[in-house]
C-alpha cells in the first residue's frame, strides 16, 4: 500500500520518525518534489495466521501528535 503526504502549505513538510506497533510491518518512505510518498508492506514470514491488525504512526515536523495508518487483513 502507497500513501502520499503532500506539503500543501509549502512550509517544508518532514517526516521526522516512522514507527510500527508491529515487527512483520515494513515501511518505506521516498522523498517528493511536494511530499513524501510512504510505502507500507507486510513480511509474510512474521505475518501471524488469521486476523491481523497492526498501526504505522508517522511523526512529521508539523503536528504534535503522529498521523496513523491502520494495517489489517487476514491470511486463510
Amino acid at each position: 500500500k502507497k500513501v502520499t503526504l503532500r506539503d500543501m502549505r509549502g512550509e517544508g513538510l518532514e517526516i521526522k520518525k516512522i514507527k510500527t506497533s508491529e515487527d512483520w510491518i515494513i515501511t518505506e518512505k521516498v522523498k517528493t518534489k511536494k511530499g513524501y510518498t510512504l510505502t507500507v508492506t507486510l513480511d509474510k514470514e512474521k505475518l501471524p495466521k488469521g486476523e491481523f491488525s497492526g498501526e504505522v504512526e508517522v511523526f512529521t515536523n508539523r503536528k504534535k501528535k503522529p498521523l496513523k495508518i491502520a494495517v489489517k487483513g487476514e491470511i486463510l
